[in-house]
């Protein structure tokens, strides 16, 4: 597995790390904390550019990171009444259980296009979240 978190996405600024938000203590039902980086840096790397698609092994192994993390991602979000979900928060919602209920198409590059997705998607959550913090709004 390669999973070199500081290399080759430094053209991708949408992630920085931040020491006080790095485990945050937002916890869902499940009690399972998030790690914002860790969430982060994952996403960087799949929406690393084309010449920089990293190999299927490790595809596979971010899939299954991202899996991981937009679980607890929505989980969160689901706490939250739906009325005061963004239509963002609203259309990653719908488009996480549908990705999920059906998996990646056959092949390696509809394995990176669903993992890209994925990706996309955890990063709608955290900035939804990350919003209604600056905001001031509690977490559930």
């Amino acid at each position: 597995m390669t999973d070199d978190r500081t290399g080759g996405t430094a053209e991708n600024a949408h992630t920085t790390y931040n020491a006080d938000s790095a485990q945050t203590p937002h916890t869902s039902h499940t009690s399972e904390r998030v790690d914002h980086n860790a969430i982060g840096f994952d996403a960087d790397r799949a929406l690393a550019p084309h010449r920089m698609m990293p190999p299927p092994a490790e595809i596979a192994d971010l899939t299954t990171r991202l899996v991981g993390h937009g679980a607890r991602l929505v989980s969160i979000v689901e706490a939250i009444p739906e009325a005061e979900h963004t239509v963002r928060a609203k259309g990653a919602l719908k488009d996480w259980y549908d990705l999920t209920d059906s998996g990646p198409g056959p092949g390696a590059m509809a394995h990176w296009v669903y993992m890209r997705a994925l990706a996309r998607m955890c990063r709608t959550f955290m900035d939804y979240l990350r919003e209604r913090d600056r905001e001031g709004r509690q977490r559930p």
